[in-house]
């Protein structure tokens, strides 16, 4: 009973692999799989993108900016001071 069932499991799966030619990964392909998939490559992606923000940041502390400040002292209506 045994020896017929794996006859029965067996000659599917060895006709359906026998006329396939296994096919290998040449270096290339290997290499681009990897760049896209492996976690620590995602990983330095993402620290190239966090470094590309830093420095739009930092080139941002450069921008012109057009400012004034007012200070007065006042007591019982008297002015102390006033700068602009």
């Amino acid at each position: 009973m045994r020896i017929i069932f794996f006859l029965c499991f067996l000659i599917p799966v060895i006709r359906s692999s026998a006329g396939e030619i296994p096919r290998t990964l040449s270096e290339p392909e290997f290499i681009d799989i990897v760049r896209m998939y492996h976690p620590v490559m995602k990983q330095a992606g993402l620290l190239v993108e966090k470094a590309r923000a830093g420095l739009t940041a930092a080139r941002g502390g450069f921008d012109p900016v057009l400012s004034i400040s007012s200070d007065r002292k006042t007591f019982d209506g008297k002015n102390y001071y006033r700068y602009t």
